[in-house]
């Protein structure tokens, strides 16, 4: 009995190949897509747990949430490292994205030699403010801690999607009423970042065009487009003042 060993031919071949490429160019954009709205759902887990850190630490000390840092060396008292405790945290550097709270789909820019660039920023000076190195003669709110919690709009952001290339563990979206927009950042014709600052004074819409993920201060998290913080949506920024102390 003859057994036929006759092997693919080159046609065969080619038309298996031109099948399987088929299916690899179909495949791939819905895992793209699939990876992208995991790394979202992701983000806005970890930028919760910053929120939660939040209410955890306004309930321990008088409603109040932590200064975003005072300002002396050697800075350990950075928003970061006082609500790392928290949440569940060792310290500060678990924030940074070298461990557990880092944004997947955040890219460090390459400034600067060192990697405490943390992921997130908090809303800086409403509802985390920067208290002074010596007590003034004059009590100031800002010394017993940043806004209440009590005193925020549902609608406020308490911490964001950050671009942060300061070398530096602390970050923050800084609040268009104190840091003007004066510049054309992605060249739209429309004013959107403080010439002193970088991009969108410092938010972040690393997930594509969708935008940067945002906790509230209901702690309720979603993505916001730059659109949507450049006319402050809902009164996301809040106010740029004492208001909330």
């Amino acid at each position: 009995m003859n057994r036929s060993t006759r092997g693919f031919s080159l046609m065969e071949l080619l038309v298996v190949l031109a099948i399987i490429s088929a299916v690899i160019a179909i495949a791939f954009p819905a895992f793209a897509k699939y990876r992208e709205t995991a790394m979202m759902s992701q983000c806005q887990a970890f930028v919760r747990q910053i929120g939660l850190g939040c209410a955890n630490y306004a309930a321990a000390n008088a409603d109040r949430i932590p200064n975003y840092a005072v300002n002396a060396a050697p800075y350990d008292n950075r928003w970061a490292n006082v609500l790392a405790g928290y949440m569940g945290l060792v310290d500060g550097e678990d924030v940074v994205g070298k461990t557990r709270l880092g944004c997947p789909a955040y890219v460090p820019p390459t400034v600067g030699t060192g990697t405490n660039r943390l992921s997130y920023g908090v809303n800086f000076p409403g509802v985390f403010a920067r208290a002074p190195v010596t007590p003034p003669a004059t009590p100031d709110v800002n010394l017993s801690g940043g806004a209440r919690m009590g005193n925020l709009p549902s609608s406020v952001f308490l911490a964001a999607d950050v671009l942060n290339p300061v070398d530096e563990p602390s970050s923050a979206v800084f609040h268009p009423g104190l840091y003007p927009l004066t510049d054309d950042f992605d060249g739209d014709g429309v004013a959107d970042s403080n010439f002193s600052l970088f991009r969108y004074n410092g938010f972040d819409p690393r997930h594509g065009a969708k935008g940067g993920d945002m906790v509230f201060a209901d702690l309720s998290t979603r993505v916001v487009s730059v659109s949507e913080w450049l006319a402050d949506q809902g009164g996301m920024w809040g106010a740029d003042d004492l208001s909330y102390k």
